[in-house]
């Protein structure tokens, strides 16, 4: 081992010499005759794009809490929407704390501080905070355990409901910012493992329909007990360990048939090669049979490479604490990505539990940056639009994704062989002639804490003026390694820096679903909302309909909208339409809607745009060329707007390999 380490230091520390050759142009020059030569055609579009999905996840277990003080900064660069915490409510050093709810004299007594505190820290970074209400508080637990339900209460339904509507209650009257409210946490491990929320080694849970019933009343009364408090609250759950599973459970039915709120459907994977993705597709097959779960999202909100089986019981020795971890996590983030059917995954876990010495945390118990960190920190890094990827030879063990905007290209090339590999990086029909080029490398010697200590990942070479068009990069990556190539118009643009835009307040974003089966790896809609842009495309489908909506108050009065279009955009039928529609709320409700578009729109169009706003065709429809510009609300707004809008994003029937990205921007007056 030690030999063959030495030998692969030599023959980076000579490639030194190749890449500044390679890149100062003599393009022809290579490395050797088995190089791998990977093009990129930037006129060619390759769907679903690197959607920035990838959310995070943190267990209940983060001790000392102060670590988030340490910590929460880093999460700025893995660009998440937000944050899910598996609050262990009522147990000991839970997030959520032993003493969030607890009883005196028969009264419910509630403490939000220690929460409160963590959850403040998470809005600060624009993230938002996204509520595990998980476990068994105090009032409710049998024996004082946490994992315990007392359903001898003969009230506990009552009480279960009372607590769920103060949790949300008191983030309203606080004007704290809550992204999502989850129904508990994995109640299906208690009847397959024998552990779990119900753990009574199955006293008074002599049936399994018992046991169901007890967790789809806490669904019930929870969901309905958070809807009261707050009207715009995103609920769901049921965050099953096993979405396979599904069938059995009834949840599906019990939603249906109450007429309860699910705004995302959520289960968790850990790849372990046997349920993934046949637990995907039951979920999609379950939601995809009631109309009534049209606008239900699915969320894996555990999701990693990592399991038993390839090191998770292996601690500090687990090979994703290493630089290998970095391409182990790039293969299963664009699992991920490939599966459009799924609107947000959140990768297990951000930080380190603490509770021993956890592989699973991008972050390591003593704040230092994994190498899978880094990974996840260049995917984030790359524009969303993706374009096509050739090798001269598919059999190579490289996979490699590529993007490019109107002002930065990118390439991510990871090595999932035992052996180095000799690549070059070739473009054609780059958006800009030149540009600065960065190039990142995540190794046994670069970016790797727990190989070398030198944790930031940082550009190993730069170079100025480099030509897009032809070779833009030669060399060598490693076994299991990661190489990050970056080329920015601007020489003074930085990699890395997360985009933030001052629009309106986002108070829900909601998705629409009409054919789940044409989404599995095909249409698209995703409301990215730091920069306020929305990424809808048809894949392969001449017809499908891709859209997505926001609630929002305190709306610019002047604003504009950058639309850009990719593909042959079609008016193939009576019901093709691309734009951007507002829905303006009253004291009656939502009671006037303007729809803007570009030239693909039919008012005689026979089918519903989607259930939003009042759920009519638009009373008000303005066509502008390219660009929506100069927008003035007060032109379209009724007498009694009180500042509310629903803001929805469409794009349905185009043709396939239509794609269509909005921004909007605020119009300073």
């Amino acid at each position: 081992m030690v030999v063959i380490m030495k030998k692969k230091r030599i023959i980076f520390g000579a490639l030194i010499c190749l890449f500044s050759v390679a890149i100062s142009g003599c393009s022809n020059e290579k490395i050797s005759e088995d190089e791998i030569k990977i093009k990129t055609d930037f006129s060619k579009i390759i769907d679903p794009p690197l959607i920035k999905k990838i959310a995070m996840y943190n267990a209940g277990c983060i001790n000392p809490l102060t670590n988030y003080d340490r910590d929460l900064g880093l999460i700025q660069a893995l660009n998440p929407e937000s944050l899910r915490i598996d609050l262990s409510i009522g147990k000991p050093y839970g997030t959520g704390g032993e003493k969030l709810v607890t009883s005196m004299d028969g009264n419910l007594v509630y403490d939000f501080s220690q929460l409160d505190a963590v959850v403040k820290k998470i809005n600060a970074q624009n993230v938002l905070p996204y509520m595990s209400w998980c476990y068994i508080p105090a009032p409710l637990q049998e024996n004082g355990q946490w994992n315990n339900l007392d359903t001898s209460k003969e009230d506990w339904k009552k009480i279960w409901y009372e607590i769920y509507y103060n949790y949300a209650k008191h983030y309203v009257d606080s004007n704290i910012q809550i992204g999502y409210h989850e129904i508990y946490n994995e109640p299906d491990l208690e009847y397959l493992k024998e552990w779990g929320v119900f753990d009574k080694n199955f006293e008074g849970f002599l049936k399994i329909e018992d046991f169901i019933e007890a967790y789809l009343d806490m669904y019930e009364y929870g969901s309905k007990a958070i809807l009261e408090a707050d009207p715009d609250a995103s609920i769901g759950g049921p965050a099953y360990a096993m979405g396979e599973i599904l069938d059995w459970t009834g949840i599906i039915a019990r939603v249906k048939e109450k007429s309860l709120p699910m705004d995302f459907f959520s289960f968790h994977s850990y790849l372990d090669g046997d349920t993934w993705p046949k637990e995907l597709y039951k979920v999609v097959s379950e939601l995809a049979t009631s109309e009534y779960f049209n606008t239900t999202a699915i969320h894996i909100n555990e999701f990693t490479q990592l399991n038993n089986e390839n090191g998770a019981n292996k601690g500090l020795e687990s090979p994703f604490n290493y630089f290998g971890g970095a391409a182990d996590t790039l293969s299963g983030v664009m699992e991920a990505v490939e599966k459009t059917q799924v609107t947000y995954v959140h990768w297990a876990q951000f930080m380190e539990s603490t509770a021993g010495d956890d592989p699973y945390g991008l972050i390591e118990k003593n704040g230092h940056v994994k190498a899978a960190y880094n990974a996840l920190k260049a995917y984030n890094d790359m524009p969303v639009w993706r374009y096509n990827v050739e090798f001269n030879n598919e059999e190579t063990g490289l996979k490699a994704v590529s993007a490019a905007s109107e002002d930065k290209i990118s390439m991510l090339v990871w090595n999932t062989e035992d052996e180095e590999k000799a690549f070059s990086f070739e473009g054609q029909n780059a958006p800009f002639k030149s540009g600065t080029m960065r190039v990142y490398r995540i190794d046994e010697e670069h970016a790797s804490y727990f190989d070398t200590k030198e944790e930031e990942l940082i550009a190993n070479i730069t170079k100025e003026k480099v030509n897009t068009q032809g070779t833009v990069w030669r060399g060598i990556i490693p076994a299991h390694a990661v190489v990050y190539i970056t080329v920015n118009k601007d020489k003074k643009a930085v990699d890395f820096k997360r985009e933030w835009t001052d629009f309106a307040k986002d108070i829900k974003t909601q998705y629409f679903f009409e054919d789940r089966f044409k989404k599995i790896n095909g249409s698209y809609a995703h409301f990215q909302r730091n920069n306020w842009t929305t990424y809808l495309g048809m894949g392969d489908n001449d017809e499908a309909h891709a859209n997505v909506a926001v609630i929002v108050e305190k709306l610019p009065d002047k604003f504009s909208i950058d639309f850009k279009t990719e593909g042959e955009i079609k008016q193939n039928d009576i019901n093709s339409a691309l734009g951007f529609r507002m829905d303006f709320h009253t004291s009656d409700g939502y009671t006037k809607s303007v729809y803007f578009h570009n030239g693909i729109y039919n008012e005689d169009r026979t089918a519903d745009l989607a259930p939003w706003g009042d759920g009519k065709a638009p009373d008000v429809v303005v066509k502008f060329e390219g660009d929506i510009t100069n927008i003035k609300l007060s032109d379209y707004t009724p007498s009694n707007f009180d500042g509310r809008a629903q803001l929805s994003f469409h794009m349905q029937n185009t043709g396939a390999g239509t794609r269509a990205r909005l921004t909007l921007n605020k119009i300073s007056n």
